[in-house]
């Protein structure tokens, strides 16, 4: 079963210039918890602030004469709670915004093959265009989440899809529309990506996701090998936590897409394509290990480490959700591989797939809307 979330809950200090101030919340949740994420931010305020002491404990249930927990915690054994505040968690968010949903199916059938893989990407309709160059690489199918802030933006999406055979043959259009928040979500340039990820995965008709950004070009062979991967890997993983990262890369203005692996290495050699991101931010990709990805033939495992955020390959129906409190562009990307690390799954890097970043230059939402 999927685990499931429980967002939002808040400690909020005064604002202003004060002394140190103590705050607490417990938690008293409906189910058993496998994980938390605390996150500390300073929003929508300038200014310096500074914390201090933060902890995050498990305390033992108090259960009254029902069976329903009491709060009365022990103050001498937990003095630190004293005058703290409480919040009941009586069920789990299903989304974070927008909850106006449609689906435009494709034409297509798909295969109920247990190792068929779709594209789970996210979009908003100026990037159509970046689907569309997608498509021409990938020949499976495609979970699309898009954006769509209005009457006109729908259009524009099914004006796409009629005039493109494929899109109307291997996409899942999955439209979430800001409804009333439109003004709102247009104004400030907030982009819930990480709700329309999670969109993109849950409603893929595919046991296996590849977590795609619509501004990356797959290899040819994308589809084909990854299946092949995943039939093969899956016989020695069986039952394993195992997601599967497709390598990187970013390429020089006026170069051709490289069409094999062959290519793409001497490329690099000549030093017109490289890791995706390698001077913008090199933890972000480094632990795939580059230099032995371009020699490999076999599927190798990596370490995780802190920062890292590559696109990987998911079986969708158990791996966690992106926190979908995350709005904006940033460290999305790093909190959702950190998860699934903490949650037990290991990641195996591809041989013979790649990714190639197509510059689209900087979304108007960028820089406005990066929060939580």
């Amino acid at each position: 079963e999927r685990a499931r979330y429980s967002m939002g809950h808040r400690i909020e200090w005064d604002t202003g210039t004060h002394d140190w101030e103590r705050e607490c919340l417990v938690i008293d949740p409906s189910e058993d918890v496998e994980s938390a994420m605390v996150f500390v931010l300073m929003a929508e305020h300038s200014g310096a602030v500074w914390f201090d002491d933060i902890s995050l404990q498990e305390i033992p249930a108090v259960y009254g004469p029902d069976g329903t927990t009491v709060w009365d915690p022990d103050v001498e054994r937990y003095p630190d709670l004293q005058g703290c505040a409480f919040a009941r968690v009586d069920r789990v968010s299903t989304h974070g915004c927008c909850p106006g949903r449609e689906t435009v199916r494709a034409n297509g059938a798909l295969s109920s093959a247990w190792n068929d893989v779709s594209i789970a990407t996210q979009l908003t309709v100026d990037r159509l265009p970046g689907l569309e160059r997608m498509l021409r690489y990938w020949n499976g199918p495609v979970s699309a989440a898009i954006f769509v802030l209005s009457d006109d933006d729908r259009k524009r999406v099914m004006d796409f899809r009629a005039s493109l055979p494929k899109a109307q043959n291997n996409v899942d259009f999955h439209l979430v529309h800001a409804g009333a928040k439109s003004y709102t979500f247009k104004s400030l340039g907030l982009y819930p990506v990480n709700t329309l990820r999670n969109v993109a995965v849950t409603r893929c008709r595919t046991q296996h996701a590849v977590i795609l950004d619509v501004d990356f070009v797959p290899s040819p062979n994308a589809y084909e090998s990854i299946r092949a991967n995943i039939k093969t890997t899956s016989l020695l993983q069986a039952y394993e936590k195992t997601v599967y990262v497709v390598a990187a890369f970013e390429l020089d203005k006026n170069v051709s897409l490289p069409k094999t692996k062959a290519q793409l290495t001497a490329l690099h050699r000549d030093d017109l394509i490289r890791q995706v991101h390698l001077k913008k931010w090199h933890p972000a990709h480094h632990p795939t290990n580059y230099t032995r990805w371009l020699i490999s033939a076999v599927p190798y495992s990596v370490s995780y480490e802190l920062e890292y955020e590559p696109y990987i390959v998911v079986p969708r129906l158990s791996v966690p959700l992106c926190d979908e409190r995350f709005v904006g562009y940033g460290f999305d990307k790093v909190a959702y591989a950190y998860e699934a690390h903490k949650a037990g799954y290991r990641f195996v890097v591809l041989p013979d797939v790649f990714i190639v970043h197509w510059d689209h230059g900087v979304p108007k939402w960028r820089g406005k809307g990066d929060m939580m």
